[in-house]
């Protein structure tokens, strides 16, 4: 197979022959395929196939989002795909072990969220992605993003349509958007097509669409760039990341009269320096992989890494067998600069690594049905993981019948031959779980998302989440992200469920899903959130309940607060407060201080904080607000500074007006270490 270098701005100045990419039989499983030159045996090009991709990326224009004025153009809709049927025996070949039946639910703390507003997708095709920078937060659902501060207000809806400046008589779809944390910016993908005769073709064009922005402000401006299709459809175009380097792949098939699909499908990779990219100025590598010696992908789905941790871009591929009739799962890898790669594989399933990936059974949903997609839905890589999610069918323990399950499988990649840290499917008697997403924290949290419905209920969404320190094959208790409210009304299924973590903030991952939506069944609800795995949730309010007053010596609070030394006092269980209470809101209020200085109230503070609750001029009596996590003990702990010795005091009193439960049914609370800002 051949690498081929192509120019951004500039025409290649001799022909280029394209070899086709793959001979895998002629290859030891466990090298797999170099991008270095073709092997021995490698199949003859075929001319049509080779001729229908410009390999020079074109630069369409500018765009200043800010700016853009909707067209009311509309994205197309692409036709449901006909699921493939894996070969009964597939999965029986191989030696691996299979997956645990179903992920242990451990003792770990369900994840925190806090939502943005829920909106309506429409697409027949979604592909649900949040993306999240220093200052926005990006939804996309094929057709549309939607760009809003990280609280989700100030809204601006683009169409990609819009957005990739294209022009009349071309449509769009798939379209997706990413942020690079390691480099600051933003990329955006989607594939097109004119079907309009001429430039070399006889039916129409496809074209593969991306951007780049030039900043980390989504509103600002950005590079609008494209690879022609002669005469071909270009479909499910990707993007991964490594840290030096980018990968764009895309299906692509013929045109045929009428702008119609032929066959057969056949797969593309293009890698493209970091920063060349960022200098609008790059020569990227083309890796065609269509139909040889009796093999074809089927699916192709690049890694993302947003760590900066290594240069090595991967991506997994679902290749299916036609002398056999059954499927192998390869691991390719993509090494080297942007402009000089090269691409080796390693089939997982002959070596023993991991099971086939499989396939997921169709729902049924009151009159219609819908499959989910059989690929990963999300694949991303964090130091030396690498972790693949897709639905596949298993029989959840004491269920009596075969249920889409979600399945999570976690390679270690430090090595030429992975090795398989963990592979679980998620599920529940009784219901279908499908449409798995996922991403890592900064911390190494490991966020999964999925949906869940029945014959009799509509998707739901959920959240777990896997801490670094939790065993293998476990995951926490979920966090409800959106409820159904009704059946789909189109076959929908997800191709692609994109989460983000937050660049800002180390433990938090921003996730995104789909639910049931009852006022148009055509239609579904998304919901954003950021989630994190410190603790905080629902608030209840009270009627005001005094918790101590040194004047009355309650709650062991023995007489004034002496400047200091902290005290501790009990919180949950007093009153109407419950023992599991997690946080409180309520009021301190100070009693004739001896003293100028200031009191703080927190789950432990020392005799020398850094914060304060309250301040105060000596014998002034002041009040405050206070909203405030309590401790492993259910209480809190308060110290005094004052000017002078240790024999200045004050008195204080504590009212609490609300406490929050850990649990989702209402308004969510985040804490934070105390910090001082000014």
């Amino acid at each position: 197979m051949t690498r081929i270098r192509s120019r951004a701005h500039a025409r290649l100045a001799t022909p280029l022959v394209l070899v086709l990419l793959w001979s895998l039989a002629a290859v030891p499983a466990a090298l797999g395929v170099s991008g270095r030159g073709p092997t021995s045996d490698a199949p003859a090009p075929l001319a049509d196939r080779s001729a229908s991709r410009q390999t020079e990326a074109s630069v369409r224009g500018r765009v200043e989002v800010g700016q853009i004025q909707p067209s009311g153009r509309v994205e197309i809709r692409i036709p449901t795909k006909t699921p493939r049927t894996p070969s009964a025996d597939g999965p029986s070949v191989v030696d691996a072990a299979p997956p645990i039946d179903i992920g242990t639910t451990n003792t770990t703390a369900v994840p925190s969220m806090v939502k943005l507003g829920l909106t309506t997708g429409n697409a027949n095709t979604p592909s649900p992605i949040v993306a999240v920078g220093p200052d926005h937060v990006i939804r996309s659902d094929d057709g549309q993003m939607r760009i809003t501060n990280r609280s989700g207000g100030n809204a601006t809806d683009v169409s990609y349509a819009d957005f990739f400046l294209l022009p009349n008589g071309t449509q769009s779809q798939q379209g997706q958007v990413y942020f690079d944390p390691s480099h600051g910016r933003w990329v955006a993908i989607e594939a097109s097509r004119d079907c309009i005769a001429g430039n070399g073709a006889l039916y129409g064009h496809g074209y593969l669409d991306f951007a780049v922005s030039d900043s980390a402000n989504p509103l600002g401006g950005w590079t609008i760039y494209f690879y022609t299709y002669k005469d071909a459809l270009v479909w499910d175009p990707g993007y991964g990341t490594s840290a030096d380097k980018v990968v764009l792949t895309s299906r692509y098939h013929p045109m045929v009269p009428g702008c119609s699909s032929g066959s057969p499908d056949a797969w593309d990779a293009t890698t493209i320096d970091w920063g060349e990219l960022l200098a609008s100025d790059f020569v990227a590598d083309y890796f065609p992989l269509p139909p040889a010696n009796g093999k074809r992908i089927d699916n192709l789905t690049p890694a993302i890494r947003r760590d900066g941790a290594s240069n090595t871009l991967e991506l997994i591929a679902q290749v299916f067998r036609t002398g056999s009739s059954d499927y192998a799962t390869w691991l390719y890898r993509i090494s080297g600069p942007g402009s000089n790669a090269a691409i080796v594989g390693v089939d997982l399933s002959t070596l023993g690594v991991v099971p086939v990936f499989g396939h997921g059974m169709s729902i049924m949903q009151g009159d219609t049905s819908f499959n989910p997609w059989e690929g990963p839905t999300s694949l991303v890589a964090q130091d030396d993981r690498l972790v693949a999610s897709l639905t596949e069918t298993c029989t959840p323990p004491s269920d009596t019948a075969e249920r889409n399950c979600v399945r999570i499988v976690d390679l270690d990649t430090s090595s030429a031959t992975p090795t398989r840290l963990q592979d679980f499917y998620l599920g529940k008697n009784g219901k279908h779980t499908f449409s798995p997403g996922l991403a890592f924290s900064a911390s190494d949290e490991l966020i999964i998302t999925f949906q869940r419905a029945s014959d009799t209920e509509g998707p739901s969404s959920f959240v777990v989440r896997q801490s670094p320190t939790a065993a293998a094959n476990s995951v926490s208790g979920t966090r409800t992200l959106a409820t159904a409210l009704g059946f789909y009304g189109n076959p929908l299924s997800a191709e692609i469920i994109g989460l983000s973590p937050d660049p800002l903030v180390a433990d938090a991952v921003w996730v995104i899903n789909q639910a049931g939506k009852t006022t148009d069944p055509n239609e579904y609800s998304l919901q954003v959130a950021q989630t994190r795995t410190a603790a905080g949730d629902t608030y209840v309010p009270i009627t005001p309940l005094r918790v101590f007053d040194t004047r009355t010596f309650a709650n062991a609070i023995d007489g004034d607060f002496w400047n200091g030394v902290p005290k501790s006092f009990d919180v949950a269980g007093i009153g109407t407060i419950p023992a599991n209470a997690v946080a409180i809101t309520g009021n301190v209020t100070t009693l004739n201080p001896q003293s100028a200085g200031y009191v703080s109230v927190g789950p432990t503070v020392s005799a020398n904080p850094t914060s304060s609750t309250i301040n105060f001029a000596e014998g002034e009596e002041r009040a405050n607000n206070v909203t405030l996590p309590l401790n492993a003990d259910g209480g809190l702990m308060a110290v005094f500074k004052g000017r002078g010795g240790a024999d200045r005091f004050t008195g204080l009193i504590l009212d609490v007006t609300g406490y929050f439960l850990a649990d989702d049914s209402g308004a969510t609370y985040v804490p934070i270490t105390s910090a001082r800002l000014l």
